[in-house]
């Protein structure tokens, strides 16, 4: 009962909902744009088991791509780390007792909930595992060209990385929910300049979850371009790249939709806010005084104001376009 009240006097978890409602979507239409009576995936290891020749040239391409890829999963397994300790940090900042509490209930309930839709892919061999993670290691698999410890190997360095990009928004998500969270005093008039700091911290975390969502569509383009790299026939690899470019803009709108429907509605919120605080009371501010204010702070949707924070929202699309430079250099 004491959790409902506290769910009551903490709305700002209802910020949850678009960001979340946004990347079932992506996943339900990921799933549907599969044909199950096309196994893809069968014929192209067929192709490779018969058309490859696997020679010096073969081997310094795949080299080369394996590298990338490396070099991604690295900075896939340190980014999520330093944005979850940044999200528990404003969260326990912000957040006290109740609300505390509630959230790191929700946070718990979430990330299992996220582990278990992973196992669930992993078992029902959905679109989203066939065609990200199967992509690739299934080639890697039946290529014939590596040990069985070195497949293990890459297979929990993939797994590692899945958990932490399971786990790693819902914190971040909370982390804004937390920052929104304005003390509920009635009739009482918070500080403004209080909510230009949470605005600065949300648009801090925007940032965060910015490279961590652009770093993931890095690792997941060059992941399924490693592919490529076993192939021996030129005209395949270039083919097996655009279907990896393909995938990766898909995700690479979504995450950007994300990011777009998490911050626009967190900001607007707290523009009300402000706008409320200084318009009444004691502070009592006339309405061109008020837009004036909120826009020396900070705290309205100009250009100048939120160039930045586009370029971040829009990150993530761009990321494969630039992972495909990264490739090719």
């Amino acid at each position: 009962m004491s959790y409902y009240k506290g769910l009551k006097s903490y709305p700002q978890l209802l910020f949850l909902i678009p960001p979340i409602f946004v990347y079932i979507l992506a996943n339900i239409l990921f799933e549907i744009s599969v044909d199950p009576i096309q196994p893809l995936i069968n014929k192209l290891i067929e192709v490779e088991n018969f058309n490859m020749i696997f020679n010096l040239n073969n081997s310094l391409i795949e080299l080369k791509a394996r590298y990338i890829w490396l070099a991604t999963a690295i900075l896939n397994i340190i980014i999520p780390i330093v944005a979850i300790i940044v999200s528990i940090l404003l969260i326990t900042y912000y957040l006290k007792e109740t609300k505390l509490i509630l959230t790191f209930i929700v946070a718990i309930i979430l990330c299992l909930l996220s582990l278990a839709a992973i196992l669930y892919s992993a078992n029902a061999k959905t679109a989203l595992f066939e065609l990200v993670f199967g992509f690739t290691y299934k080639n890697l698999l039946q290529s014939g060209h590596y040990s069985q410890q070195f497949l293990l190997n890459i297979k929990i360095v993939i797994t590692i990385i899945n958990f932490l990009a399971a786990i790693t928004p819902i914190f971040l998500l909370l982390a804004v929910c937390a920052i929104l969270a304005l003390p509920a005093i009635p009739h009482i008039i918070h500080d403004p300049n209080d909510i230009i700091l949470r605005m600065h911290k949300l648009k801090d975390l925007v940032n965060v979850g910015s490279v961590f969502l652009v770093f993931g569509i890095l690792h997941m383009n060059m992941w399924l371009n490693w592919t490529a790299g076993l192939v021996g026939d030129s005209k395949l690899s270039n083919y097996i790249s655009g279907v990896a470019w393909s995938i990766s803009t898909y995700w690479g709108v979504t995450f950007t939709l994300i990011l777009a429907v998490t911050y626009l509605p967190a900001s607007a919120y707290l523009q009300i806010k402000a706008r409320e605080q200084l318009s009444r009371g004691e502070l009592g501010k006339e309405s061109k005084e008020v837009d004036e204010w909120l826009k020396e702070n900070g705290l309205t949707f100009t250009f100048s104001n939120q160039v930045i924070q586009f370029i971040a929202i829009m990150s993530p699309f761009l990321a494969t376009p630039i992972g495909n430079i990264l490739k090719l250099s």
